[in-house]
């Protein structure tokens, strides 16, 4: 178990307009306010298109995150969840999960991918987190890049 404690210290709230890139917009939001370390507190909205990934097994046995599964209608943002992580070199590295719905219930979902669309307006609420590196890198066991959080 790898663990840290630290401090939620503030709060930024960013609404992404009509055809936005939602992964693209919550990392240029988290260049323009610096924020490396954090966590997804909420979101809701409007999409057009979802682009996500689900958890798929390899044929050499092990498992990981395969082609995008992209979903195209009228979809609301039920749920959206997630870290604001770096790469070793700094680059800002999110990993973020939502669950959306058509209008007959039907629910989807899975990790964010680039590609998803917004279609009337996204509103995400983003924490900073301070006294905890929130580090991504590849995992040699697993072989996907995974949160190591890291006492400051």
């Amino acid at each position: 178990m790898e663990k840290a404690r630290g401090n939620l210290t503030e709060v930024y709230i960013i609404r992404l307009e009509p055809g936005s890139d939602v992964l693209e917009e919550i990392e240029e939001a988290c260049r323009q306010y610096d924020i490396k370390n954090g966590v997804i507190l909420s979101g809701l909205g409007g999409w057009s298109r979802a682009s996500y990934f689900d958890p798929t097994r390899f044929p050499d046995g092990r498992v990981g995150y395969g082609t995008a599964i992209v979903k195209e209608g009228l979809l609301s943002l039920v749920s959206i969840s997630g870290l604001i992580c770096h790469e070793e070199d700094g680059t800002v590295s999110p990993h973020i999960h939502v669950t959306l719905s058509y209008g007959d219930g039907t629910t989807i979902g899975g990790h964010l991918g680039y590609g998803s669309k917004v279609l009337t307006t996204t509103e995400v609420v983003i924490g900073r987190v301070e006294q905890i590196d929130m580090v991504r890198r590849v995992d040699p066991v697993i072989g996907l890049p995974l949160f190591h959080p890291i006492q400051l």
